[in-house]
C-alpha cells in the first residue's frame, strides 16, 4: 500500500473520529426519548455566545435547557425575564438557550426585549431545529443533564421543576408533545354535537354529571360560548375552570369581553365572581396539572331554546352540581381608569389619517402604533394582555378618534404605564360601581 493510499485513510479515519467527537449536522427527524442521550448534533449560529456554534456535547457537565419559541407566543415571551434571571442564578450548572422559529417579525421583535430587558440569554433562529425536533407548538422545553440525558420535556418549565430536576426529584411538568404524537391523540371534537356522545372528545362515561359536567384534559380544545352563539338547543363550554361557569351562569347573557363597536357588558358586570366561602378550593385550578378545569354540554328541547332558559337551566346545574348561593349585587370593585391631562387630550386628537393599528412584530407584544381609532381600542388591546387583572376604563373624556404610539412591551403593565405616560395619559386606580355575582357557602 503506497504512502498516498495510506494518507488518504489516516485522514478519513481521523475525520470519522472527530465528527464523532464534535457532533453532526442536524437532519433527518430526532428520536427524543425521556432517559435517553440526547442527539450528537452541532448548533449553529448562536448568538450573544462566546461561540457561534457547539455541539450538544460541548455542553456536558452543565445541565443544557432548549427553549423553543415563535413571534406569536405571548406565554413564550412573558418567560423570558424569568429564564434570564434562572440563567443567571445557576450559571455554573445550567445553559440556557433560546430557539426561535425564523421569520420576518422574529429577529427585531426579540431585539427590543433583549435591550429592554437586558437579556444575556445565547438565542439561535432557526427552523430546521423545529423540524428536526418535531416541534410545532410553542411553548416547547427540552431539558438535558449534565451526562446528556433527556431529563424532561416540557412547555412549562419553572425555577422550583428546575431545582428539583437537578436534585433528583421527579416534579410534575405539563407535557409537550411532538406533531406525531399529538397526530397519534384523539382530540378534537364535533363542536356541532353533544360532548361525549358517539366518543365526541372522550368516552361515553367519562363525565361527572348529565347534562354533561366532566374534567377537561389537555388536549380538548379550550372554547368558551356566548348564549347569543349557542347551537341550536345546546350550549357548551371546554377547558374552562368552576368561576368562568358561574360568570356565564349568573352574568349578562352578552359578552364581558371590551370589543370595540360590540355591545357587551364589560362596563356594567364585572368579570370575575366574588368569592365569601369559607373553603374555596374547588375555584382552585391549574391547567398544568389539569385542577378544577371543566368541560360542561347542556341540551334543551328546541322551543325552549333561548338564552334565558339556557341560562337558567345552567344556573339548575350548577346548584345541583356544586350547591353554592348565589346572588347578584350592585358593590364597588377596584379598576383602572384611564386618564389624561386637558393639554395631552388635545394633542392626541387623531390627524384623520387612515384608520390602522400598525405593530413590528405578528401580534404586537412589542408595541403598537394606533392611528385615528376611539379609545375603545386602546382599552381593549390592554385588557388583551392583562385578562387576569382589575378592569380596565376609559376615564379621558376623549370624544372621537385619537393617534396614539404605545411603544411598551404589552405584557409589562408597568412598561405600558411608562408609554402612556409618555402621552400623557396615565391607568390610575380607582372604584366603580358594577354588578357582581357573589358565591357564598350554602344557606342551611
Amino acid at each position: 500500500m503506497n504512502w498516498f493510499i495510506k494518507a488518504v485513510i489516516f485522514i478519513s479515519i481521523f475525520v470519522f473520529i472527530q465528527l464523532k467527537l464534535i457532533g453532526q449536522p442536524y437532519n433527518g427527524l430526532a428520536d427524543l426519548q425521556i432517559g435517553k442521550p440526547g442527539p450528537d448534533i452541532i448548533l449553529k449560529n448562536i448568538e450573544h455566545f462566546k461561540s457561534s456554534q457547539k455541539s450538544l456535547r460541548d455542553f456536558r457537565g452543565k445541565w443544557l435547557i432548549l427553549d423553543f419559541w415563535s413571534s406569536g407566543c405571548a406565554s413564550c415571551v412573558a418567560s423570558f425575564p424569568g429564564l434570564n434571571q434562572m440563567q443567571k442564578t445557576y450559571a455554573d450548572k445550567v445553559q440556557i438557550i433560546l430557539l426561535g422559529r425564523d421569520d420576518k417579525w422574529i429577529r427585531p421583535m426579540y431585539e427590543k426585549f433583549r435591550v429592554r430587558q437586558n437579556l444575556e440569554l445565547p438565542i439561535i433562529f432557526d427552523t430546521i431545529l423545529f423540524k428536526y425536533f418535531d416541534v410545532f407548538k410553542v411553548p416547547y422545553t427540552i431539558i438535558l443533564d449534565e451526562k446528556g440525558i433527556c431529563r424532561a420535556i416540557t412547555s412549562a418549565l419553572t425555577e422550583n421543576n428546575l431545582t428539583d430536576l437537578m436534585d433528583g426529584k421527579n416534579p410534575v411538568l405539563f407535557k409537550a408533545m411532538t406533531k406525531k404524537q399529538e397526530d397519534s391523540t384523539e382530540k378534537d371534537f364535533d363542536f356541532d354535537k353533544p360532548l361525549l356522545i358517539g366518543g365526541n372528545a372522550g368516552g361515553d362515561y367519562d363525565f361527572s354529571y348529565r347534562s354533561v359536567l366532566f374534567p377537561w384534559k389537555s388536549g380538548i380544545t379550550s372554547i368558551d360560548m356566548e348564549f347569543g352563539d349557542h347551537v341550536g338547543n345546546m350550549m357548551q363550554f371546554t377547558g374552562v375552570p368552576l368561576f368562568k361557569l358561574y360568570a356565564f351562569a349568573y352574568g349578562d347573557t352578552v359578552t364581558n369581553i371590551p370589543i370595540p363597536y360590540r355591545r357587551n357588558s364589560y362596563e356594567t358586570w364585572y368579570g370575575h365572581p366574588k368569592l365569601e366561602l369559607k373553603d374555596s378550593s374547588e375555584f382552585e385550578y391549574d391547567y398544568k396539572l389539569e385542577k378544577n378545569i371543566f368541560c360542561y354540554s347542556e341540551t334543551v328541547p328546541p322551543l325552549k331554546a333561548s338564552n334565558k332558559f339556557l341560562q337558567e337551566s345552567m344556573q339548575r346545574d350548577l346548584q345541583t352540581y356544586f350547591g353554592y348561593d348565589v346572588k347578584i349585587e350592585d358593590r364597588m370593585v377596584a379598576c383602572w381608569n384611564l386618564v389624561v391631562t386637558d393639554i395631552a387630550a388635545a394633542k392626541l386628537k387623531t390627524k384623520g389619517a387612515k384608520t390602522e393599528i400598525i405593530s413590528d412584530d405578528r401580534d404586537g407584544q412589542a408595541g403598537k402604533k394606533f392611528v385615528n381609532v376611539p379609545v375603545s381600542y386602546i382599552i381593549y388591546d390592554i385588557w388583551y394582555y392583562h385578562q387576569t387583572d382589575l378592569p380596565f376604563f376609559d376615564a379621558t373624556g376623549i370624544v372621537g378618534n385619537i393617534d396614539l404610539n404605545l411603544d411598551s412591551i404589552m405584557t409589562d403593565l408597568n412598561a405600558i404605564k411608562e408609554a402612556l405616560n409618555k402621552s400623557g395619559l396615565d391607568l390610575v386606580k380607582s372604584e366603580k360601581k358594577m354588578k357582581v355575582i357573589v358565591i357564598r357557602d350554602p344557606i342551611k
